[in-house]
């Protein structure tokens, strides 16, 4: 079981890395599920709960409501990290301010 439990308005995961250099974040793509949102977040968060613990890696998933807006925030290793990023396809969000989508932005 999740701690805490996952919020009912669950509707979207959004992979979030903490760059402590640069005093920034790096958020990646939110993934929604349109079948069922709580339950495609509950799902992803349940395969990764081994993994929902601080390991010194700076990741973390922020769980998003409808609006986009965060709701709640679980920490995840970097192993956790690594799988969503392969099951789940996520890339940066391109920003204006993210030099990694230098030239993406139309």
């Amino acid at each position: 079981m999740l701690n805490p439990p996952l919020d009912k308005k669950a509707f979207a995961l959004r992979p979030v890395r903490v760059l402590i250099k640069k005093n920034e974040f790096r958020h990646y793509e939110a993934t929604t599920f349109p079948a069922n949102p709580f339950n495609g977040c509950s799902m992803y968060l349940r395969r990764c709960f081994g993994d929902l613990k601080e390991d010194g890696s700076n990741l973390s998933i922020d769980v998003l409501d409808e609006n986009g807006d965060i709701i709640q925030e679980y920490p995840i290793t970097r192993k956790g990290f690594n799988y969503l990023r392969m099951v789940l396809k996520f890339k940066v969000e391109c920003t204006p301010s993210n030099n990694a989508c230098t030239g993406q932005l139309a």
